[in-house]
């Protein structure tokens, strides 16, 4: 179907979300978005690239409605986070236009404690859980390390590992403050490698369309490891689809799921991707850009299509797309900052003189500060590179290479830069490389 001149509301301006405003406009529709921020830089920067704006609170569903019929809106969406799901499906249901998941649905993957009872009822591999009791228990009856961590939050807000009983008390009050429902999960920390694996779904058949080692970096001190990028594909696939897919399969047919997409952080254990984190919803680390390149579909531009027309694609050809991009060889690198001031960045333009680079993406921009409580969440990240190379033994050249020719500098010219992916990363992880 032809999008050219349709109408689509954004709900949220973050900076990510100029994802979303950009896919669309490339997509020919005419973009809103809709928040309760003026724009700007630091607090809606899409509201800045997008055709027009409406300073509404996404909460006030009302108010959404009104304005969506007044102004002949096709389509409504939202992504990146979890905190806007709930009202998108209520203003979606209210206004009479698609939604790709269910207020119930939502509710489900947008809390821990929920779709954990899933991977139980299914025997699908994940995190061994315990009760609120733990922390009246002494230290030599608690199997240490324990992830603590809120069961709604997203982003790793509120998420940190503990390593004695003071720990596990001080880690327990953070996770409170960034709870909304007064809930605290606590589950044993599996460490080991990891991977995401990443699901689209289309009329109610379930493909798992990417799986990507999640290279975590512990080059900090007291917080979670951060992912210093991803590599394409990961060499636990073919157990993946074998021994943990169908149970997946069976899980979202329970659930009545039938479009959209979603992302699963995993631990791997003796070979089999245990599952500590789920989004259902469009994911941060923008690998439709790398689909776009080596497959020919996006799961955004799907999920773009769906809004205005209830179906994810038209595309008689998508499911021999998915196959070819679930085993592309790609990256994905992630620059770490420290908090601190961003006076610029350097080697920009070293990166857009790469072939192998598909795009790369600020999260942060010049003169922006990342505060001290940023420590151990995804707003480490400053900025992402994507590309695809034609052989897997290439990735890790390649990655190493582009990732050193990138800085972020502070205003006293210091580096505010971690430590990212070593030559020690790829051995055995990337299928085709092993």
């Amino acid at each position: 179907m032809d999008l050219q001149g349709k109408r689509i509301a954004i709900l949220g301006g973050t900076q990510i979300n100029c994802q979303l405003v950009e896919a669309a406009r490339n997509m020919g529709i005419h973009t809103t978005v809709i928040d309760y921020y003026q724009p700007s830089w630091d607090k809606s920067p899409a509201k800045l690239i997008s055709d027009e704006n409406a300073l509404i609170s996404v909460a006030d569903i009302d108010a959404v409605v009104d304005y969506l019929d007044k102004h002949h809106i096709d389509g409504v969406i939202t992504g990146y986070t979890d905190s806007i799901l709930g009202f998108y499906a209520d203003i979606c249901e209210a206004a009479g236009l698609p939604c790709y998941g269910t207020k119930n649905q939502f509710a489900v993957f947008t809390d821990k404690h929920l779709w954990k009872d899933v991977c139980r009822v299914h025997k699908i591999p994940t995190a061994l859980e315990y009760g609120p009791e733990l922390l009246e228990l002494p230290d030599t009856q608690i199997d240490f390390p324990i992830f603590v961590k809120p069961s709604d939050a997203s982003g790793a807000r509120g998420a940190t590992v503990a390593h004695n009983k003071e720990e596990l008390l001080a880690s327990y009050a953070l996770a409170k403050n960034y709870q909304k429902r007064g809930e605290v999960l606590f589950e044993k920390y599996l460490d080991g490698p990891e991977v995401t694996v990443f699901w689209v779904f289309i009329d109610g058949k379930y493909y798992v369309n990417m799986v990507g080692n999640r290279h975590v970096k512990h080059n900090q001190e007291g917080v979670i490891p951060l992912p210093a990028g991803y590599t394409f594909p990961a060499s636990v696939i073919p157990r993946y689809l074998q021994e943990v897919a169908p149970k997946w399969r069976r899980a979202f047919a329970e659930l009545g799921v039938h479009d959209g997409m979603m992302f699963m952080q995993c631990s791997v254990q003796d070979g089999l991707p245990y599952v500590y984190d789920v989004g259902f919803r469009t994911t941060g680390s923008l690998e439709h850009h790398i689909q776009k390149a080596v497959a020919g579909y996006s799961t955004t531009d799907m999920l773009i299509h769906y809004a205005i027309t209830g179906r994810m694609t038209d595309d008689p050809d998508i499911e021999k797309r998915i196959e070819q991009g679930l085993h592309a060889p790609c990256y994905n690198i992630s620059w770490l900052m420290r908090p601190g001031t961003i006076d610029h960045f350097v080697g920009l333009e070293a990166l857009d003189g790469d072939d192998s680079l598909i795009c790369y993406h600020k999260a942060h921009v010049e003169g922006e500060t990342l505060p001290p409580e940023a420590l151990g969440q995804l707003r480490q990240i400053a900025l992402r590179g994507l590309g695809a190379t034609k052989r897997a033994e290439e990735i890790p050249d390649k990655v190493l290479k582009l990732q050193s020719l990138v800085d972020v500098v502070d205003p006293s010219s210091n580096s505010l830069l971690l430590q990212g992916m070593e030559s020690t990363d790829f051995a055995g992880r990337i299928l085709g490389l092993e």
